[in-house]
């Protein structure tokens, strides 16, 4: 099984993300992720033509807002730290070709702030 992509952190959406403390209308302040938005599919990260890559591979960290459906909303994705800035295109690509299994709260699906790390391997 593939493994190039990984859930680092998740934060919730509220409808004003004015603070770490914001939440969606009627989640409660002690409210917990039950369910982590799980990766169900995504294309494999492949180098550019031309680009080497390090001999142990590169990665490429991405902000991403995946909504309650599990889709990745397109406008949200920032590069948030890279091993190769020549990778950040590729890598964003991945990011936009992936399917999620949503986060859950009390059971109903929710959008959350996700950072997602692109590993690209030496082949």
């Amino acid at each position: 099984m593939w493994r190039g992509l990984m859930v680092a952190s998740v934060l919730l959406v509220g409808e004003a993300c004015a603070g770490a403390q914001s939440r969606p209308p009627g989640v409660p302040a002690d409210a917990i992720i039950e369910y982590r938005p799980g990766v169900v599919s995504c294309p494999e990260p492949r180098y550019p033509r031309g680009v080497r890559g390090h001999p142990g591979g590169d990665s490429v960290q991405v902000l991403v807002l995946i909504d309650a459906r599990g889709r990745v909303t397109p406008d949200s994705l920032r590069v948030l730290a890279t091993t190769d800035s020549s990778l950040n295109r590729p890598a964003l690509a991945v990011i936009r070709g992936c399917r999620y299994a949503p986060a859950r709260i009390n059971s109903e699906r929710v959008r959350v702030w996700a950072t997602e790390w692109v590993a690209f391997e030496q082949r």
